[in-house]
């Protein structure tokens, strides 16, 4: 609680994305209260397609939300001089699975 989070837009106006602190977290961290209501609606729903090959596909599609209080930093090994000026970082999975990066 009392971090700030960003929600990103679900609609083609990129100025529907909002910021807000998270104030309670509750039914097993499944449910966030906000300092105030969303303004816009964020779309989420599972989408189900054919692929061209006719396969059936289905697509969770839900907003991005990123945490704007803390910070992630990825960096080289400072006693290499090799790696020292940069990092690299991937979170890659098979295309019919997609992938989840989680960084704690």
């Amino acid at each position: 609680m009392g971090d700030t989070i960003v929600i990103a837009s679900t609609d083609f106006d990129h100025n529907q994305a909002e910021t807000r602190v998270i104030t309670q977290i509750s039914n097993s961290g499944k449910t966030l209260s906000f300092n105030e209501p969303l303004t816009n609606v964020h779309y989420s729903n599972t989408e189900s397609y054919t692929r061209w090959d006719g396969a059936p596909v289905t697509v969770p599609i839900r907003a991005e939300v990123g945490v704007l209080t803390r910070n992630v930093i990825i960096r080289g090994d400072p006693d290499s001089p090799k790696t020292m000026y940069g990092a690299h970082l991937m979170i890659h999975g098979h295309s019919d699975h997609g992938s989840i990066g989680r960084i704690e």
